[in-house]
């Protein structure tokens, strides 16, 4: 059994590894990249990380929280052999992902794409993200999340500004000096 196991391109998202460069260093997320390529399995998605965990064929694996909500809603809560791990505050491991939506100044379709933004971020959108099945939390603010999910505000977090990530070239280049494809 290998110690850590991670989606195949898990690594490749600029914001989580640009977080650990810029908290960090480079040379210390260098580090942390080439003891995860000597250590680390590699599946296809992440519902096989979170399965191969569940099945005890893995350690630990590095997911996105909802596809553990979402592996517990398909088998049930009964045949769950497998926990969700909160990094504690201030750990890069604790950022929270937060998608955007913006409307480019040059769109031949602005004020329908403007309508579509509104719409996304609108009260009735945010509660059907809420209510689903996907197990994400909603921004709009008055919006409860999922039943199932904790408060966000519970969960510990690091705040870092996102003018310290820069571009995700530097994670990248450290990606294929580990190892982990071009």
């Amino acid at each position: 059994m290998r110690r850590v196991d991670l989606r195949s391109g898990a690594l490749i998202a600029g914001l989580a590894l640009g977080v650990v460069i810029a908290t960090r260093g480079r040379k210390a997320t260098a580090s942390s990249l080439a003891g995860l390529k000597r250590n680390a399995a590699i599946y296809q998605d992440e519902e096989s990380v979170v399965a191969a965990v569940n099945r005890g064929d893995e350690a630990v694996g590095v997911v996105d929280q909802y596809y553990w909500y979402r592996l517990r809603r398909e088998i049930g809560a009964r045949a769950i052999h497998c926990a969700l791990y909160h990094f504690p505050n201030g750990d890069p491991g604790s950022v929270v992902n937060v998608s955007g939506a913006a409307v480019l100044a040059s769109s031949r379709h602005r004020r329908d794409a403007e309508r579509f933004v509104a719409f996304v971020v609108s009260r009735a959108s945010q509660r059907l993200i809420s209510q689903g099945d996907d197990y994400e939390y909603p921004v709009r603010p008055g919006v409860a999340p999922h039943p199932g999910l904790p408060e966000l505000a519970s969960l510990p977090h690091a705040s870092i500004a996102v003018t310290a990530l820069g571009n995700d070239l530097p994670a990248r280049k450290l990606l294929i000096q580990a190892g982990f494809g071009a």
